[in-house]
């Protein structure tokens, strides 16, 4: 039987879909959104966001019980609803269920779990993305996507000042991962939007790149570039393995690549991908890869054979951004979720499924959570990261919300 990849992966059937449900919906055809809506669903069991858009259809076609029924599997999964909510509860208000359902998903958006913020980080247009620790030096690494640069901080946030001088204009560092084996500090770059001096379409035609940096004078050591193939890409969130092996996600073109311990090249690892997140390794033959959209994939690092993991259906794998393991459990950031959050996710022995998880923090103050680094048996993670102050095309949304960057920590199993 060929690898899976040699198939229709995954990913490539979601990104038809989901080309089709944008015609569909346009062109007004309920019957065949249904149809791709109820086929994304089963290749993406885990993303509340569909059933949440069956519960909608159900009750835009007045089937009340139905869309009662898909409303509470995305309840199940710890989801709530924003403002625009109130109308799908109101076209519910018949089912014997909705009083049940409006108190469950109003319980879903309280503040929950042991998180405390640890120290706030400047304001401003800096749009702090990543955070890796330096164990040794007790200090942290923050990257910067409109800055273009890496910055460092003690733990206790004092003492922050640049680390690396600032990348070309238009390419944002995202990306930071630190090898504590080696003492070195890898980043990534990409040109992004919200980046000073993007241009439409320089993620087609400038490259992404990978750049291990010595953090005692913060110069580039070595840098590995994606070369531009007419198609968008960016590089964004990494990883280093016990191996020295580096791994990184192009979050907008869908590969994982990899630069192998001693091997100076940016190698393809898998395409499998819709928008691959932060890989977080496991050991020789695993490393778990968060898709934002389909969940979470195990990957063979030597092979780059991916199968992917089943979950019970009230627990959400999508919307995860930071991803991290602590002995047979993985800590996921979510942002992609409502509310945004942070989860433990336990895995079965053999590391195949998730079989339960527990909210380790939810609340409105993190803002927009992004990811972390595991600090003893804490993770520390970057809140109100500012992404929300920016549209799809970078430009600043009108009424931005107030722009507080803070890193918070969380114990990484509950207390």
């Amino acid at each position: 039987m060929p690898p899976a990849e040699h198939a229709p992966s995954r990913a490539s059937r979601w990104a038809s879909d989901f080309q089709q449900l944008d015609a569909a919906r346009r062109a007004g055809d309920s019957r065949t959104t249904l149809r791709l809506v109820s086929e994304m669903r089963e290749l993406a069991p885990s993303n509340p966001q569909l059933p949440l858009a069956l519960a909608r259809m159900a009750a835009e076609r007045g089937d009340v019980a139905e869309a009662a029924r898909w409303l509470g599997h995305y309840a199940d999964a710890g989801m709530t609803l924003g403002p625009e909510g109130a109308r799908l509860l109101g076209a519910l208000a018949s089912d014997p269920h909705a009083g049940q359902l409006t108190a469950q998903l109003a319980a879903n958006a309280r503040a929950t779990g042991a998180a405390q913020r640890a120290f706030a980080l400047p304001a401003g247009d800096k749009l702090f993305e990543d955070v890796a620790w330096d164990p040794r030096a007790r200090r942290f690494y923050l990257s910067s996507v409109r800055d273009r640069r890496v910055y460092t901080v003690d733990a206790d946030g004092q003492g922050m000042r640049a680390l690396t001088a600032p990348e070309p204009d238009g390419s944002g560092v995202l990306g930071v991962a630190f090898d504590p084996v080696r003492h070195v500090l890898w980043m990534s770059t990409a040109p992004l939007p919200p980046v000073p001096g993007y241009h439409h379409g320089d993620d087609a035609a400038r490259a992404s790149s990978v750049a291990s940096i010595d953090v005692a004078t913060g110069q580039v050591v070595q840098r590995f570039e994606l070369r531009p193939d007419g198609k968008p890409h960016a590089l964004t969130d990494l990883a280093i393995a016990a191996s020295g092996d580096v791994l990184v996600s192009d979050a907008t073109g869908g590969g994982l690549y990899i630069v192998r311990s001693g091997r100076a090249a940016l190698e393809p690892l898998s395409t499998a991908f819709s928008s691959p997140q932060t890989p977080a390794p496991r050991d020789a033959a695993t490393v778990y890869v968060p898709d934002y959209a389909l969940g979470i994939a195990r990957v063979d690092p030597r092979t780059g054979a991916v199968s992917w993991l089943s979950a019970p259906p009230e627990i959400a794998l999508s919307g995860i951004d930071g991803l991290y393991l602590i002995q047979d459990a993985l800590i996921a950031v979510q942002n992609g979720t409502r509310p945004p959050r942070v989860v433990r996710l336990e895995l079965a022995p053999d590391g195949g499924s998730v079989v339960s998880a527990t909210v380790l923090a939810a609340s409105p103050d993190l803002g927009a959570p992004t990811h972390g680094a595991i600090v003893d048996d804490q993770l520390w993670f970057l809140a109100n990261s500012g992404w929300s102050r920016f549209s799809d095309d970078g430009a600043l949304v009108h009424d931005p919300p107030d722009d507080a960057p803070s890193i918070w920590r969380v114990p990484t199993a509950p207390r």
